[in-house]
């Protein structure tokens, strides 16, 4: 057979490419209307999110405060509630600070304490007045947004002068940890004061916080960024890319999922963590000298306890583990409500968060009441005791 009739028998490279032209076509038009389903459900769920404004007002001390006697209302495609903040500048779904109501036991946190999504009579603070009422009168201290740091400040600077029996310092796995070395803290625009460990002291910084909110010129904090670190060359080009879509964000969500990342954890979180501890430290020597105990109270986000595994669920974990070992090395006492949450998740059937949002639902804060009313019955008599 000659050369000239194997040639013509021979199909040549470029109708192979033109025979594929039609699949890639078709992958490349379904990953666009995918992209633009999901990128329309995601701004459906961010535009249905709106709270009437006012309900924080501007703090030197502290960055902000809740507004005192505001009511509004907050509605997204998860809930829709009306949140009343009393004459003290809390949410008023427990006693006035000051009622005289019995021994005060002050609950400190962030939005998930606050109880972000559910009306005053669903929050755990709620919950754990119906629950143990001889254990005291329990006040929601929680303002959403604050971190650790904030929540030192608000209780040396008011708490502890109304001599509760005990304060329940309340620790959002997800960011809390990350924020006390943010001025600008990952989900809030307004500043906020922050320590600064200096020759085994903390030394406030950014104080008086200036009245302006971040610039939006400013990158904004990523929590993946303080989750993995810096990425190298490579990882930045990829998530470059990945950032102008959200399936390819999710995509790589997915693959960082895959590995386990728990030995990078240590030495990228050491800071985060020292300072975390000395928070913790400063908190309990304050307690000590007003006379009340204070018990660490551990939450997580939705990922920790619904996707174990997950990248979220594993630097969770590793914060979890390493403030337990932390609080034992101080002997104070911790409720590892995450953990609880997580064993119970399986049996529930149900979530505990609000699939949008992420903060608790009802359900999730009456798990969370019932944990919490169970572990400081005997923890708090136990302590009674100790101290007679």
């Amino acid at each position: 057979m000659s050369e000239l009739t194997t040639s013509k028998r021979r199909p040549r490279a470029w109708t192979r490419y033109v025979s594929v032209l039609p699949f890639v076509l078709a992958v490349l038009i379904a990953f666009l209307v995918a992209e633009m389903l999901v990128r329309r459900s995601q701004g459906s769920i961010a535009l249905s999110d709106h709270l009437d404004p006012g309900m924080s007002r501007y703090d030197a001390t502290l960055g902000w405060t809740l507004t005192p006697n505001w009511t509004g209302e907050h509605r997204n495609c998860d809930f829709s509630v009306t949140y009343q903040i009393n004459g003290h500048g809390f949410r008023d779904d427990s006693p006035p600070p000051d009622s005289g109501s019995g021994d005060l036991i002050a609950v400190v946190g962030d939005s998930f304490t606050f109880g972000f999504g559910v009306k005053e009579s669903d929050t755990f603070v709620r919950r754990l007045n119906e629950l143990a009422p001889s254990l005291g009168s329990f006040v929601n201290f929680g303002v959403p947004g604050y971190s650790t740091d904030q929540e030192v400040l608000l209780l040396e600077r008011s708490i502890l002068k109304l001599q509760p029996r005990a304060v329940l310092l309340v620790v959002y796995l997800g960011n809390d940890v990350f924020d006390n070395e943010l001025v600008y803290p990952m989900q809030v625009s307004m500043g906020k004061p922050r320590f600064v460990p200096e020759d085994g002291a903390l030394t406030l910084v950014n104080t008086p916080v200036p009245p302006v909110q971040k610039p939006a010129s400013d990158p904004r904090e990523d929590l993946r960024a303080a989750v993995l670190g810096e990425p190298s060359a490579l990882s930045e080009l990829c998530s470059l890319v990945a950032r102008h879509s959200v399936l390819l964000t999710r995509f790589q969500d997915r693959v960082a999922d895959w590995r386990d990342h728990t030995e990078d954890f240590s030495h990228r979180y050491a800071n985060a963590l020292d300072l975390f501890e000395a928070l913790v430290a400063r908190a309990n020597d304050d307690c000590e000298r007003a006379g009340c105990r204070l018990v660490i109270v551990l939450v997580g986000g939705r990922s920790m306890i619904e996707q174990p595994g997950s990248l979220s669920a594993q630097y969770q974990e590793f914060l979890r583990a390493a403030i337990l070992r932390s609080a034992a090395s101080q002997d104070i006492d911790v409720i590892d409500v995450a953990s609880y949450l997580k064993a119970a998740a399986h049996g529930v059937g149900q979530s505990f968060y609000f699939p949008n949002d992420g903060h608790f639902s009802p359900l999730g804060h009456a798990m969370v009441g019932d944990i919490l009313a169970r572990e400081l019955k005997p923890l708090l008599a136990e302590r009674v005791l100790r101290e007679k």
